[in-house]
């Protein structure tokens, strides 16, 4: 017996026992059949979609879910679920209408599920033709705004595979809920027409409704329709937008700015840019323009008082009235035509400060505001400056200050004379001027100082003192003098001197001058000069009643001007030899001439000879020469001359840096004596001598510049004092001794420039 059936009949033997044990009371259970599930054909709609359809039977089981599983992918793997309620008779039909592709290919099959497990038919296939189109029926309204939530009502809105899309006209819409058969939308507020279609728009299917249509806003009234630039206006009407932005309001064509939008309310404030004071009011909202049959007006600017109408520059003023702008920018106040500085501003008040610039002392005073001008009644009127304090006592070109209240803050507005000269503002406030009294003339030692401010002139009422022992009487005399002819004369207590005409450049015609000590003028004798060579170079003295002159000429004439004759006698000529800026002076009757140098020749030719003419005579003779060292040089020009008690003192005409010695002559005894010596190495200096002082002003040290100063001889202790200053420096000038009183005027300025024209006096 083989080992297979051994195995066979062991099993069969087992069976057999376990057939036996089993009790004969057990209930054999029938085995339950599987549900049945059949899948029908897919049939396309007209319009696109698909009528799916199947039935099943249950056996007995028990369905929990049934319907329909679709896909492009034939194992069913990638697929969607549709779940349908059974007919009584277990039939299963749906109709897809959306999340189809066009001739794309579809498998689907009917499905049922029972104790969580599907069971399926068998599988069928279809090509698709899309899904259909969505349709509307209605609008829940036909006319919005902007911004307004719409219903659509229709069906086929949703699709689950493309996004559905809406449309007014070509703007899109917020969609804020969908479902099959309804959409709610928000009307867009980028439209640009009032009516539209609207479109259901699902990948390339589209439904389309005619039409919706925005409300068309009106305008009831507007409050006020008189205002001011800024102030708020309230617009009442209907359909206006609530979005400010959305709500436009011109006035002419100035935009407006909207600051709270209603239905049927609008805040708006009147614009900055207006440019007519009356104007046109449109709207523009809900797309549409609608205009306002009143015209809005600005009111107009009215100033009712004005506080101080007298006041300074800078002074702030108040100004009162009505419809003023509460932007100081949109204010214009002008005095005059000048503008000025507003610093505050409300409706009812504008404060201002005078302006710097001011024109006249009286002006009017014009608001601009609200396009529009007022002008006060009153003229404003700027308060007078004051001077208050001035130093009484005080020297030419001293610094001084002037003390007093309404000055122009800007220094230089405030034009000052001193003695009807124009001077220079330095520095100042509103309350103290800095400035310089000028070198003159003061020809009655006195000053007085006046302020002008625009068309105003105050005048301190102390005169100042001139305090200066010299003191300028004029500065603007008729003639040219320049070193010479050297010097002015004394007769019969009326002065003279020789010079040219101050404005005659065409030729070097001399003439005669009087001075008249009443009115400090000078008188042009018109009887020309003689014949004359260089001249500075040439002399004029005097015996005391007459005059004579040098000419310094190649002929060393030499003339007498005879007084009551009007008329030029020709005398002995000078006995010397031909020179320049010769040393003169007068004792007595008698006239000395000499030292000087000839400069005509290639190499000058130094002279320190001496002559005395004898006027009572006509004759000449030669006197001792001065005594000059050789070591220390034997030239000496334009030396400064006095006499005193008929002693006649000479110094300065110095050369060399040594040349400090000075001389005195003693007629009598002929002889020459040398004093102390002179402070200074000086040249061109001119001397006189009053009350038996000796006196010389002006001249320059060698190498140096015209000086101010002047020295005093006192011959009674040989000594030299320094004197008052001259204030100017000069040199070459002329001098002379009238009525106790010495004068000094022309020649040459401290830096060599043209001659001086002014005339001192001194008074010790």
């Amino acid at each position: 017996m083989t080992k297979s059936y051994r195995l066979i009949l062991i099993l069969f033997f087992i069976a057999f026992i376990v057939n036996s044990c089993s009790s004969d009371d057990d209930e054999v259970i029938p085995e339950i059949e599987e549900p049945e599930v059949q899948t029908f054909d897919a049939l396309l709609g007209n319009k696109g979609g698909v009528h799916f359809s199947g039935q099943f039977s249950s056996n007995g089981n028990n369905i929990s879910e049934a319907g329909f599983e679709y896909g492009e992918d034939s194992t069913f793997n990638a697929k969607s679920v549709i779940l349908v309620e059974p007919t009584p008779e277990n039939h299963l039909r749906y109709f897809l209408a959306s999340g189809l592709d066009q001739n794309a290919q579809y498998y689907y099959r009917a499905f049922v599920k029972s104790s969580n497990k599907i069971y399926t038919g068998e599988p069928d296939s279809f090509i698709s033709e899309g899904s259909i189109v969505p349709k509307i029926d209605s609008l829940s309204q036909e006319f919005a705004h902007l911004a307004d939530t719409v219903k659509v009502f229709g069906r086929n809105f949703r699709d689950p595979n493309h996004e559905t899309n809406l449309e007014m006209g070509y703007s899109l819409a917020e969609i804020i809920s969908l479902n099959d058969t309804v959409i709610e939308f928000v009307v867009p507020t980028f439209m640009s027409n009032v009516t539209n279609d609207v479109r259901v728009k699902i990948d390339d299917r589209v439904a389309s409704y005619s039409e919706i249509t925005l409300y068309k806003p009106t305008i009831e009234k507007i409050e006020p329709i008189v205002a001011l630039i800024g102030d708020t206006l309230e617009v009442v009407g209907n359909h206006f937008d609530f979005a400010n932005d959305r709500n436009k309001i011109s006035f002419g064509r100035s935009t407006s700015t909207v600051i709270k939008s209603e239905r049927k309310k609008i805040q708006v404030v009147v614009p900055f840019t207006l440019e007519n004071v009356s104007d046109s009011i449109t709207l523009r909202s809900q797309l549409q323009e609608v205009g306002y049959p009143v015209f809005f007006s600005l009111g107009k600017p009215k100033i009712n008082s004005i506080t101080p109408l007298n006041a300074t520059f800078r002074e702030e003023i108040t100004i009162k009235g009505e419809n003023f702008d509460y932007d100081k920018s949109r204010n214009k106040v002008y005095f005059g035509e000048v503008e000025a500085v507003i610093t505050y501003a409300d409706k009812n008040t504008l404060k201002v400060l005078v302006p710097d610039d001011l024109q006249e002392s009286v002006e009017d005073i014009k608001v601009f505001a609200q396009l529009q001008s007022a002008t006060f009644e009153d003229q404003f009127q700027l308060l007078p400056p004051e001077i208050n304090f001035i130093n009484k006592d005080i020297h030419a070109g001293q610094n001084i200050s002037i003390e007093g209240k309404n000055f122009h803050p800007i220094f230089s507005r405030n034009k000052v004379t001193i003695e009807a000269i124009p001077v220079n503002v330095t520095s100042g406030n509103s309350e103290v001027l800095e400035t310089k009294i000028p070198l003159g003339p003061f020809p009655r030692r006195k000053a007085k100082v006046k302020v002008s401010l625009l068309d105003i002139e105050v005048e301190y009422e102390v005169d100042l003192n001139i305090i200066d022992k010299w003191v300028m009487l004029s500065d603007s005399l008729p003639f040219r003098f320049r070193r010479g002819p050297n010097n002015a004369v004394v007769v019969n207590n009326e002065a003279y001197i020789l010079a040219k005409e101050k404005d005659n450049f065409v030729d070097d015609k001399l003439f005669l001058w009087k001075f008249n000590s009443s009115d400090y003028s000078w008188e042009k004798i018109n009887n020309e000069i003689p014949e004359h060579a260089t001249v500075p170079s040439g002399i004029l003295e005097t015996n005391g009643d007459e005059i004579f002159y040098y000419t310094a000429n190649n002929s060393n004439d030499f003339y007498k001007y005879v007084i009551e004759d009007n008329k030029w006698v020709k005398m002995s000529k000078f006995p010397g030899n031909r020179r320049d800026y010769s040393a003169h002076f007068t004792v007595g009757k008698d006239i000395f001439i000499g030292l000087g140098t000839d400069l005509k020749p290639y190499t000058p030719v130094n002279y320190t000879d001496f002559y005395k003419f004898n006027s009572q005579t006509n004759e000449w003779s030669q006197i001792s020469a001065l005594p000059l060292d050789i070591w220390g040089g034997r030239r000496r020009t334009g030396m400064a001359s006095f006499v005193i008690n008929d002693i006649a003192y000479l110094a300065g005409g110095a050369d060399n840096t040594g040349d400090y010695d000075a001389w005195s002559y003693y007629p009598e005894s002929d002889t020459w004596r040398q004093i102390a010596d002179f402070p200074t190495t000086n040249h061109e200096g001119v001397g006189f001598q009053l009350n038996d002082i000796g006196y010389v002003t002006g001249g320059a040290p060698v190498g140096g510049s015209r000086l101010n100063r002047s020295w005093v001889y006192l011959p009674s202790t040989d000594t030299w004092e320094e004197g008052d200053s001259i204030i100017e420096g000069r040199g070459w000038h002329f001098s002379f001794v009238l009525n106790g009183k010495a004068y000094i005027g022309g020649g040459d300025n401290d830096s060599g420039g043209s001659p001086l024209d002014n005339f001192y006096e001194f008074i010790p």
